[in-house]
């Protein structure tokens, strides 16, 4: 009868100690384009693309957060529920900004909506929808 008692103390024990630390980050702000200038900035700020454009930017802002965060950015193709291709980016209190980028040097882009969405330690903080066709708009 003891060992029932102490089995699922020792379990919820275990599985709070496994809990993931949250990172106090919050996105401010999202911001994809298709140019940079000399400082890297996003020079313009779009949601629609044309399929021939060759590089994607998205600059994550975050604020909240009191030491160095790990972001992961992902790049998706929605028709398809398809992610493109991820990576991570280190953010500071002192450079609150992520920045990611996707390239395509195979042709043109499908056409369709693309999804980038930002996580943190497991979570996902933000996300924005763009949208390419044929023709810029």
């Amino acid at each position: 009868m003891r060992r029932l008692v102490v089995l699922p103390f020792v379990s919820l024990l275990l599985v709070s100690c496994l809990s993931v630390e949250k990172t106090g980050a919050r996105v401010s702000q999202i911001l994809i384009g298709s140019a940079l200038n000399a400082r890297e900035e996003i020079t313009e700020e779009k949601t629609d693309f044309a399929a021939s454009q060759r590089t994607l930017y998205a600059h994550v802002f975050l604020e909240g957060h009191t030491g160095s965060v790990v972001v992961t950015g992902a790049w998706w193709y929605v028709p398809r529920e398809q992610k493109i291709f991820e990576t991570t980016a280190t953010v500071t209190p002192e450079f609150p900004v992520a920045k990611f980028s996707l390239s395509n040097n195979r042709g043109d882009w499908p056409v369709g909506d693309y999804r980038f969405t930002v996580d943190a330690a497991g979570e996902q903080l933000g996300e924005k929808v763009i949208t390419v066709a044929r023709e810029e708009k």
